[in-house]
């Protein structure tokens, strides 16, 4: 169960910091480079995409279709929190 939730928590920090990084990028775009670098699945990306979109983490640049999305100022602070939490994760020294 843990180790669900520390993945998930982590795909979400990739696909934030991929969007503030990039700054505005279509879904297709942003799936290939998620699929590319990090190897997550399709049914994967997909529910984390929803979850973040949703809950106000990301938004559409404009109205049109196919416009691309990108990070709110919510989004970025939940990108600052999962790095801290990352980080300690791996300076933490398990016995």
């Amino acid at each position: 169960m843990k180790g669900d939730l520390l993945e998930r928590l982590e795909l979400a920090k990739f696909m934030l910091r991929e969007l503030e990084r990039q700054g505005q990028l279509n879904l297709t775009l942003l799936e290939n480079v998620m699929h590319r670098k990090y190897d997550y699945s399709h049914a994967r990306f997909c529910w984390m995409f929803r979850y973040l979109r949703d809950r106000g983490f990301l938004v559409k640049s404009g109205g049109r279709h196919l416009a691309p999305y990108m990070i709110t100022l919510r989004g970025r602070h939940l990108l600052r929190l999962l790095t801290l939490v990352f980080e300690e994760e791996a300076v933490e020294v398990k016995p």
